[in-house]
């Protein structure tokens, strides 16, 4: 609508007619057959205290599907928060709470490809100053608490983190490793395995322990 100088801007509404069937609502920008095609644009108004927000919701059992068309090479999808100098948007992903029965459940996957398949990335965020971000991934909570599991695309070795264990299951091998140090004598690489002392103590009693040692010409190697 209008813009207001000093009272409320108007409004704009549209709506299919009601019936046996609900009528459809399409919006449709042009073809262009030398060209781009043309663009749909929505956006809310700006405001002294807050802008306006943008909803889309379907009706009930509908469903919203956000999606680029099919091509020789198919656009992108951008979901961002704008940037801001005191605090930028948070970005939420999140499904409905189930009264009774199974909790709904969220799938992020990579594409398929004949060639090489899409890789998954998540990345915390960096900082020019400060400490960058963790990436925390958890299971829920309940009466039996969730597992955490990281597996092989075959299913043939996997890690399972529950509440109380850690499981590695390896079709072949495990390895663990960290880099030796330099030729310092006071800088030393270390793999232990052992049990925490009690809580508010600091030592741990490592039943097995792999350490670098640095002897007297320099040569850093591994001691059991």
């Amino acid at each position: 609508g209008s813009t207001g100088e000093t009272g409320i801007g108007g409004s704009l509404s549209m709506e299919s007619s009601s019936g046996f069937g609900g009528g459809a609502s399409s919006i449709f920008a042009g073809v262009g057959t030398v060209g781009d095609g043309g663009s749909i644009a929505a956006k809310a108004g700006s405001g002294a205290h807050a802008g306006g927000s943008v909803e889309v919701l379907s009706g009930n059992k509908g469903s919203v599907r956000v999606r680029s068309a099919d091509a020789f090479d198919s656009g992108a999808i951008d979901i961002r928060t704008g940037s801001g100098s005191s605090a930028a948007g948070v970005v939420v992903v999140s499904a409905g709470k189930t009264t009774a029965g199974i909790g709904s459940s969220v799938a992020v996957t990579a594409g398929d490809a004949d060639g090489i398949g899409g890789s998954l990335q998540l990345q915390g965020g960096a900082s020019t100053s400060g400490s960058g971000g963790d990436v925390s991934i958890s299971p829920g909570s309940g009466t039996t608490i969730g597992h955490l599991t990281l597996q092989s695309s075959e299913s043939s070795s996997s890690v399972t983190i529950k509440d109380s264990s850690v499981n590695i299951d390896a079709a072949n091998s495990v390895s663990l490793t960290v880099p030796l140090p330099d030729t310092t004598a006071e800088k030393r690489s270390q793999i232990g395995f052992g049990f925490t002392a009690q809580e508010g103590q600091q030592n741990t009693d490592y039943g097995l322990r792999l350490q670098s040692s640095t002897d007297s010409g320099g040569i850093v190697s591994p001691m059991i």
